[in-house]
């Protein structure tokens, strides 16, 4: 039986590359803002669930808070509006 639910068939997409011991199987190169790149990749991998960790370092945070803002309200828009 084939579950829908499982690290198999989990979809990253992050702005680098993971480490290759966390075997991810899919990754895309995303930056969480392209919400055009964020809904292709959805629709490629007919996703339908999102957890959206999108997060910046903290002393980058901390140096750049209107960025950091920007970042964690646009990227958890960008998620919402793609689960319309």
């Amino acid at each position: 039986m084939h579950s829908r639910i499982g690290p198999q068939n989990v979809v990253c997409g992050d702005i680098k590359e993971p480490p290759s011991h966390l075997g991810v199987r899919y990754h895309h190169e995303l930056n969480a803002l392209d919400k055009t790149k964020l809904y292709d990749i959805i629709k490629q991998h007919n996703i339908d669930r999102i957890y959206c960790l999108t997060a910046l370092l903290s002393v980058t945070g901390e140096n750049n808070p209107l960025l950091t803002q920007k970042l964690n309200m646009e990227a958890l828009l960008n998620c919402l509006e793609a689960c319309r």
